[in-house]
This record gives structure tokens, sequence and C-alpha cells, in this order.
């Protein structure tokens, strides 16, 4: 939605440019590619379909996939999350400092005004124990509709939602976080970040999901990775949602903003008078999420890669061969960080 948005209006204003996209793995990556096909023949600007599999040196058996990730880690300097727009952020930079371009723009800042993130587990959570009845039950729909859930998944989530904890492995690792071996300023790091995110969720309203993820999180992160994986190409990115004349609407009726399990209700409307309604009957849609499947953590290298680590040995009292793949995914930056700091050092 967002970035088709950006093209529409950047069409109508006469604008010549190019669209970019990147072939996505998992549900609804297929859909993705089809509904951006669509609009590039709608508009009449050329698509660029970027393929991991289309770099020889980065496909996902063996160092290869290893290797990228390396790439991007280190541009960055920090451990990025590998499972969101970092490693497609990185390719079709690639493929666009192939091209010549030297700026696009993004569709960063959008869910974050415009109420794009479905909070509404938190929301209903938190306005049910508060007593706040009405508005638990509009966030329970919400929650309910969002996703296209099966009856029976529906009723997973319901048994989900009345009781919420950390898993086990979760909590081996906060303890290690702040135990009292932890080096004393990445403690107080780890607790600051965990003080950050629980005031996020434990909000009551959209409104205040949304103010903390622009000054504390999401839009920190999603900028940052939309900076340094472009940058690390010699390509800059331009974010059309964050001009400040957009910041009154985070503080819209909720009902604009989610309803009947769809999000960022006001860009469709807007999307639907301009004539482009086939892109806003789909409640989810892929968006800039990894062109890999987490099988790709299953490599052996991958492994290796992790029980090298000192820091993740004292992370987490699991061997990496018996880490679930989401966590070796998790902690794969880190990994890369901490043999990348003591390479430094050598």
């Amino acid at each position: 939605i967002d970035s088709s948005l950006n093209a529409i209006v950047a069409h109508n204003l006469g604008y010549e440019f190019d669209l970019y996209t990147v072939k996505l793995r998992g549900k609804g990556g297929n859909d993705d590619l089809v509904y951006s096909r669509k609009l590039s023949s709608d508009l009449g600007h050329k698509l660029y379909e970027v393929d991991h599999k289309d770099f020889s040196s980065h496909n996902t058996t063996g160092d290869s996939f290893l290797d990228l990730c390396i790439e991007c880690v280190t541009a960055s300097f920090s451990p990025l999350n590998l499972l969101n727009s970092t490693i497609p952020t990185y390719l079709y930079s690639k493929v666009m400092k192939d091209n010549g371009v030297k700026c696009y723009l993004d569709g960063v800042g959008a869910d974050e005004v415009f109420g794009g993130y479905p909070a509404y587990d938190y929301l209903f959570r938190n306005n049910f124990r508060s007593g706040n009845l009405g508005d638990a039950l509009f966030h329970l729909k919400n929650s309910l509709l969002y996703g296209e859930l099966t009856k029976y998944q529906k009723l997973l989530k319901l048994l989900k939602l009345a009781k919420f904890s950390f898993s086990p492995i979760e909590k081996n690792i906060h303890n290690n976080l702040t135990s009292e071996m932890c080096p004393s300023q990445l403690k107080l790091g780890i607790k600051s970040g965990l003080s950050i995110l629980n005031a996020r969720n434990t909000g009551f309203t959209h409104k205040s999901f949304q103010i903390s993820d622009i000054e504390n999180y999401q839009l920190p992160m999603y900028l940052k990775i939309a900076d340094n994986m472009s940058m690390a190409n010699s390509i800059e990115n331009r974010s059309p949602f964050l001009d400040e004349k957009f910041s009154n609407y985070i503080y819209l009726p909720k009902a604009q903003k989610h309803n009947y399990g769809k999000n960022k209700v006001i860009l469709r409307g807007a999307l639907d008078k301009l004539g482009y309604d086939y892109l806003t009957k789909r409640k989810i849609k892929s968006g800039n999420s990894s062109t890999f499947s987490l099988k790709s953590f299953e490599s052996e290298k991958i492994i290796q890669f992790l029980e090298a680590s000192s820091f993740i040995k004292k992370l987490s009292d699991l061997h990496p061969i018996d880490m679930p793949l989401i966590l070796r995914a998790r902690l794969l930056p880190i990994a890369i960080l901490d043999q990348y700091v003591v390479s430094l050092k050598n």
C-alpha cells in the first residue's frame, strides 16, 4: 500500500521512474509479486524483479547465504534483524546501483504514522484487564479478523490471548543478559531497552503504540536498515511518509487506522478513490520481508559460526544445533559482530 501510493502519486505528477520489487519467500510473497506486476502494467513503468538467485555469490546453499548475512551486518555494524527488510533492501540497492540509480522513494514511516502494525493482541489484553470492555472488544474483533484466520487458528489465538508469558528460552536469555556476570554497561543498555519495550506494550490505544514506535522502537530500526543497506551500495533513500505534514494523522480516530482486520484504513481509502481498489482488498501482505526461508538457517556453516562465538555461549545455554531456527536467525547478527570485533582486535 505504502510504496504503491508513492508510485501512483509520482506517476500522476508526471515523473519518470522505474519500480523495484523483491521476490519473497513464504506466505504472501507470490501475491506481492502479482500485485507489483499489475501496478507496473497499469502505470506503464518498468518493474525490476530482484531475485537473490540472480546473484551468483548469493544463494541459500552453504557459505553463500552466511556471506550475504555477514555483508549486511558488517555494513551496518549493528545486529540488524535478518528476517525483515534488511536483506531485501540490500539486494535491490545493489541492482539500483548497477542501473545507475542515485536515490529512491520508500514506504518507511507509513505504518508508524497511519497505523500499520497490528497491536490488537496487546491492546485487547491491556484494555480487558483494565475494564475497558468496549475498546477490548474492538481490538479483539480486529485481532481475529486480521490475516484471514481459520476457525481453528482463531480458537488458538483466543487461548494465547488469555495467557501470555515468555518461553523458557526467552527467560534464559533474559536472565543471562541481566545477571551479575553481564558487563554493567551492557546490562544497563538491556534494561533500558526492556523498559522502553514494556512501556510500549502496556499501552491502551493505537496512538500510544504509534508514538512509542516512532520515538523509540520500529521507526528508528527501519530507518537504520534503509539507510545502512542503501548507503552500503551508495544509494540514498527518501521516505515521503515522514514529511512533518503527515504528523497529525497519528491522532486519527482508531476506526480510520484499523477496522474489520484491515490496517491503514485511510490510506486504503485514498487508493480506492484513485481507482486502485485491487491493492486495498488484501488484509495482509509480506511487504519488505525476507527473501529467504527460515530453513536457510539450518546450514551447518551457520551452526558452526554460532558455536564459535564466545558471546553467544554466554547468552544462551542452548547449543546452536538445538536452537529453534528463528532463534538462530535472531542470534546470528550478534555472532557476526562478535567475531568481526575479534578479527579487528587481532
